[in-house]
């Protein structure tokens, strides 16, 4: 425990992780959700394991949290994420102050005690996400951090998915073929599934340059694992190239215990394999799946950069809708 002054007076600066009394975990999930409230109204805030899964490190990423008390109350913490295989300049912050607590120097003490250790740990710059116009983004422009893209949630209400036309459009031509699964993917694709992870690398990113992703087999189970770990459920439709065996594109919906929400994760084709409509086929498949399997599934989020216009084409013809605007923003330290 450190203690340092703010314009509330001394507060106690704590570790945060899995391992912390449930009454500060349960008060970071408490702040995780008011924040989620707050800033994506009308959407269904995160799940306790998707809040407590912030402080679960894997093979990529170490992971962990301060929190502020002040007389033992939780006014505000931050979710720290450090790469370990790419990226070794940058981590990745989520700082939340209650907003009973904000313009009193809570977050600007958080973030002074993040960057003492991230320059520690060889850490110089810190990136983040924040809703356009909101305390945060007026925070993160105070404290020198600047904007390097635009990024928005996408909302599905699965009421108004058009089953009938999507069967068709699950169906990839040949020489590709879909392959599906839960939670774990088949020994036998593993080695292409992580090979397959490249097709992120094309994801606009904002203009700070970034690695490419390190993929392996070994990393792909680190992932699996983590999920499990947390309890999720994640859904797992690929199109495999049949002569190779290949996996040219795939896609990816993770049950994080949100009881009517689905969140989409990776989408991505292969660059060699781009122009054959695979985004289409796998997404429609997989999209047919979580309908099938789980019905009390209502909504699928999904975030995209406002300048990824193939995939918000391709989200659009599914029925996604924008909800808001956010700014990925990152401060060199």
């Amino acid at each position: 425990m450190r203690r340092r002054s703010g314009n509330l007076g001394p507060v106690d600066i704590v570790e945060l992780d899995l391992a912390s009394p449930p009454a500060w975990l349960d008060a970071w999930h408490q702040l995780d959700v008011d924040t989620s409230l707050e800033t994506l109204p009308g959407l269904e805030p995160p799940s306790a394991s998707e809040s407590r899964g912030e402080f679960l490190s894997d093979l990529a990423y170490r992971r962990y949290g301060l929190a502020a008390l002040d007389g033992g109350t939780l006014v505000g913490a931050i979710a720290v994420e450090e790469s370990l295989l790419e990226d070794l300049d940058t981590a990745y912050g989520w700082l939340l102050v209650g907003a009973a607590h904000r313009r009193r120097g809570v977050g600007t003490t958080l973030l002074g005690e993040t960057l003492d250790r991230l320059r520690a740990n060889g850490r110089r710059r810190l990136d983040s996400s924040v809703r356009v116009g909101s305390p945060a983004s007026a925070f993160a422009t105070s404290a020198g951090a600047r904007v390097t893209q635009i990024e928005t949630p996408n909302v599905l209400d699965l009421a108004t998915l058009d089953r009938i036309s999507l069967r068709p459009n699950a169906q990839p031509p040949s020489p590709y073929v879909l392959a599906s699964w839960t939670d774990t993917c088949p020994d036998q694709l593993v080695d292409a599934f992580a090979a397959a992870h490249a097709a992120m690398d094309d994801v606009p990113r904002g203009d700070e340059k970034h690695d490419d992703w390190i993929w392996t087999a070994d990393r792909v189970r680190a992932h699996e694992q983590r999920w499990a770990a947390l309890g999720h459920t994640s859904l797992t439709t690929a199109a495999v190239h049949e002569p190779s065996g290949a996996v040219a594109g795939y896609t990816q919906l993770l049950l994080t215990g949100r009881p009517t929400t689905a969140v989409q994760e990776d989408t991505g084709v292969v660059r060699a394999h781009r122009g054959h409509g695979l985004g289409l086929a796998v997404k429609s498949a997989n999209l047919l799946a979580l309908t099938e399997r789980h019905p009390t599934i209502t909504t699928v989020v999904t975030w995209n950069a406002e300048s990824n216009s193939h995939m918000l084409k391709v989200n659009e013809a599914f029925g996604f809708r924008p909800h808001s605007r956010w700014e990925e923003v990152t401060l060199q330290f």
